[in-house]
């Protein structure tokens, strides 16, 4: 569940204006910027929980 809602991160939260802020980045370079990120962790996440599921 915690998986699936880390790729919802982008405009509708604090957080992306928040690093849009930061970065000093425009809305669109922001977007980018979140989007690898976002989906640089997922992928991740699923390759730790995938293992671990066959396990326990």
């Amino acid at each position: 569940m915690g998986l699936a809602s880390l790729r919802m991160i982008h405009v509708t939260t604090t957080t992306f204006w928040l690093l849009q802020s930061l970065l000093g980045q425009s809305v669109r370079g922001a977007l980018k910027s979140v989007t690898v990120g976002v989906s640089v962790a997922s992928v991740v996440a699923i390759l730790l929980i995938l293992p671990m599921s066959l396990l326990f």
